[in-house]
Order: structure tokens, then C-alpha cells, then sequence
């Protein structure tokens, strides 16, 4: 078995090499946040590191230089995906959003929506119905628990 770093479960000749990572974790400039969630998002930010995507096209006066798809109001919640998700018995396809929070205590947060939303619910992680979320135009107002996990299943609004 290698399963024993020091060597005294068996000789010497046997013994192999292992490698230690290690990441740091640091408040944010004027950040609240506890160790056990700096902790958590480290981790979540080493194994899960933000993927860039180059925009291409000409610059634009009348459109602003910067879109938000998805934002929360809160830096110790997070983003995590945002994915569609096929609506039965209709064409249209909902957006399902998933959030994390660092925060050490229950959290209200508002998620703002770059695009129109016409209904949104809250859901599990996996996507099932949970009850009604709370709309205000764009946004939603999401409930999370202390250093949890929640998601949101949004309806968009039509175009036209």
C-alpha cells in the first residue's frame, strides 16, 4: 500500500514521490467575509477557474461597451451557470440559474437580469420547482442559505 507518507509501513526502497498544491485565499478590500467561506470559494475557484470569452465586432455609440447577462448584488454570492432548460408542452425554453453563497449567514440577494424576464420561480439545483420567487421588473429577489447553494428558473419575455 501507498498510502503512507512517511515510509514505515514499508521499506524504505518502496517509497515514492508526492506532490502538495496549495492555494491562498484573500479577503477582498473591505470584505466581511469568515474563514470557512473564504475557504470554500478558494477551493471553488481553484477547481472551477472563470473561462474568458472574446467578443468580436465593431464598436457601436448608441449600445453601451459593457453587458450584463447576470449579476447579484452581493460579492459573497456567485454566479455559478446559467443554463436553458426546455419547457414542456411548449416551444419556449426557460433559463435556469444557479448561485453559491460565501456568506456565513442566510442571505437575500437580488439577481439582475440583462434581459427581459416575463416570470421566474425558485428551484432546486437540479432544476425542480420550489416555490414562487419574487419579481421586481428584471430582477428576482433569491433567498440563500449561509454558505449554500440555490438556483432560479427564469421565464423570458417574449420578443417583440
Amino acid at each position: 500500500m501507498h498510502n503512507n507518507l512517511w515510509d514505515t509501513n514499508f521499506p524504505s526502497q518502496q517509497a515514492f514521490h508526492t506532490t502538495f498544491r496549495y492555494a491562498v485565499g484573500v479577503r477582498r478590500s473591505g470584505e466581511t467575509i469568515d474563514a470557512e467561506a473564504l475557504a470554500l470559494r478558494t477551493a471553488y475557484e481553484v477547481d472551477h477557474p472563470l473561462i474568458g470569452v472574446p467578443a468580436h465586432g465593431a464598436p457601436d455609440a448608441d449600445r453601451p461597451a459593457e453587458l450584463a447577462l447576470l449579476s447579484v448584488d452581493d460579492a459573497r454570492v456567485a454566479v455559478r451557470d446559467a443554463s436553458p432548460v426546455p419547457v414542456p408542452g411548449d416551444d419556449g425554453v426557460d433559463l435556469l440559474v444557479r448561485l453559491q453563497s460565501f456568506a456565513p449567514e442566510p442571505r437575500t440577494v437580488r439577481l439582475r437580469c440583462g434581459f427581459p424576464v416575463a416570470a421566474a420561480e425558485r428551484a432546486t439545483y437540479l432544476g425542480d420547482p420550489d416555490g414562487p420567487a419574487t419579481l421586481t421588473g428584471d430582477d428576482i429577489l433569491v433567498e440563500i442559505p449561509r454558505l449554500g447553494t440555490t438556483a432560479v428558473r427564469v421565464r423570458l419575455a417574449p420578443r417583440g
